[in-house]
């Protein structure tokens, strides 16, 4: 996948690289990282595991 991002031109920008990885996943990759990438702070993700079959995930911003 990305030998076919990369290809000939080196020097692409990031929503070139959203653009491929939607393109493989099917997935609106763009839109889900814009949240990650534009939004001032970082996300950080604390995961736990109460019990053998359920995780709880949350979400601060750093």
């Amino acid at each position: 996948m990305f030998s076919n991002f990369i290809g000939e031109n080196i020097f692409l920008d990031t929503d070139d690289l959203w653009k491929a990885l939607t393109e493989e996943s099917g997935t609106d990759v763009g839109q889900f990282m814009t949240g990650w990438t534009k939004v001032v702070g970082y996300p950080v993700l604390t995961v736990t595991e109460p019990s053998h079959d359920t995780i709880h995930i949350n979400t601060k911003y750093y």
